[in-house]
């Protein structure tokens, strides 16, 4: 107790607004972890749920929050040479097995994020046009 009221009698006046700053201090390196934190856990699942098929090209990616996949909103626009039956049988078994093993084995976090996949023809000519739609945390 002796500590505390000898560094309250070297700061004086000034000891309330540096205990303050402290706590302002906390709150925010809190609130960024946290947010850090699910950031990564969210572009682990969504990683996993919206995969970049093999080969396409990417038209465009956009994303609303920190990261590509993290949280809030990401869409990615592709195209592939392959045919949409094609593109639609990669992402069944690649996806699929995914979202089968998270429900089984309760994965924790699976919840927290969605994603949607929408493969037609291409028209711009031949092939696919893929487009990935994930939110997660919005």
């Amino acid at each position: 107790m002796n500590r505390f009221w000898y560094w309250r009698r070297r700061l004086g006046r000034h000891a309330g607004a540096l205990g303050c700053l402290v706590l302002v201090l906390a709150v925010i390196v809190c609130i960024s972890t946290v947010g850090f934190a699910a950031d990564r856990i969210c572009y682990g699942n969504l990683s996993q749920r919206l995969p970049l098929y093999p080969n396409a090209t990417i038209k465009s990616r956009t994303h609303n929050l920190i990261t590509e996949f993290g949280m809030g909103n990401t869409v990615v626009i592709m195209s592939s040479p392959d045919e949409p039956e094609d593109v639609r049988s990669w992402y069944a078994v690649h996806t699929g097995s995914y979202l089968r093993d998270s429900l089984r084995d309760n994965t924790p976090f699976f919840r927290m994020a969605q994603g949607q996949v929408q493969i037609g023809a291409n028209p711009d000519g031949d092939g696919s046009s893929i487009i990935l739609f994930g939110t997660c945390i919005n």
